[in-house]
C-alpha cells in the first residue's frame, strides 16, 4: 500500500468492506491490492485532491452487513470506517440491507463529521434503526441533501438539523419520527424539498 497511495482512505474502505456479510453483485471483488483503490467499484477519487475519495456510491446493490464507526484490526487497532475520509463529498448507500433495525445502527454518523465537504448523504431504504441525535448538526454545513427515507428511525427530529444551513432537501419519509417539528427548520432558507410523510408526528403548530 505504498508508492504514494493514500493509505488512510484505503484502510477506511477496507474496514468498511470487512463489515459487509453479503455482496450479491460481487462489488467488493475489485477491492484488493491488485488495482489502485481509486479504481475500485463504487469509489471515485477527486482530481483536485489526488488519490482522496470524494464519492462512495453503493446504491441499490443488495449489500448486507453493518457500518460501525470502529473496526477492530489486529495490525493497527481501532480503525474508523468513515472518519478518515476527509475529502468525501457524496455518500450514497441507499437501497441495501445495512441496518438491523436496532438502536445502534446510526452510530457511524458522527464519524462523518470530518468530511467537511459532504454535500449528499443518502442512507434511504436500509432498515436503519435508532434515533437521530443532536450530533447531526455537526455534519458539514455544505450538506445540501439528507435522505433517510424508509428506515426504522425513531424519536424526534433533532434541533441540531438547523445548523445545516445549506440544506435543499430533507427526505425523512417512511420512518417512525414522533413529537413536534423543530420550529427553526423553517429558517433553512435554501430548503426546497421537505418530505416528512408516513411518520407519526403531532399536529404541526407553527407554519414552516
Amino acid at each position: 500500500m505504498g508508492n504514494g497511495i493514500n493509505e488512510t482512505d484505503q484502510l477506511a474502505l477496507l474496514a468498511l468492506k470487512s463489515q459487509i456479510t453479503d455482496d450479491l453483485f460481487k462489488l467488493f471483488t475489485s477491492w484488493n491490492d491488485s488495482v489502485h483503490f481509486c479504481q475500485w467499484n463504487g469509489v471515485t477519487c477527486g482530481r483536485r485532491h489526488h488519490q482522496r475519495v470524494v464519492l462512495l456510491d453503493l446504491w441499490s446493490l443488495k449489500l448486507s452487513g453493518n457500518i460501525s464507526p470502529y473496526i477492530e484490526n489486529d495490525l493497527i487497532g481501532g480503525v474508523p470506517t468513515m472518519e478518515k475520509l476527509h475529502k468525501l463529498h457524496r455518500l450514497s448507500i441507499a437501497s441495501n440491507h445495512l441496518g438491523s433495525g436496532h438502536i445502534v445502527d446510526l452510530g457511524f454518523l458522527p464519524s462523518l463529521n470530518n468530511a467537511t465537504g459532504l454535500v449528499l448523504l443518502d442512507l434511504g431504504d436500509n432498515n436503519f434503526g435508532g434515533m437521530l441525535t443532536e450530533t447531526i448538526g455537526n455534519l458539514s454545513t455544505k450538506l445540501r441533501k439528507i435522505q433517510l427515507g424508509y428506515n426504522q428511525i425513531l424519536g424526534s427530529i433533532p434541533y441540531g438539523i438547523q445548523n445545516l444551513i445549506n440544506l435543499e432537501r430533507i427526505w425523512l419519509v417512511g420512518n417512525h419520527f414522533t413529537g413536534n417539528l423543530p420550529f427553526d427548520i423553517g429558517k433553512l432558507q435554501n430548503l426546497q424539498d421537505l418530505d416528512l410523510s408516513e411518520n407519526e408526528f403531532r399536529e404541526i403548530s407553527h407554519p414552516l
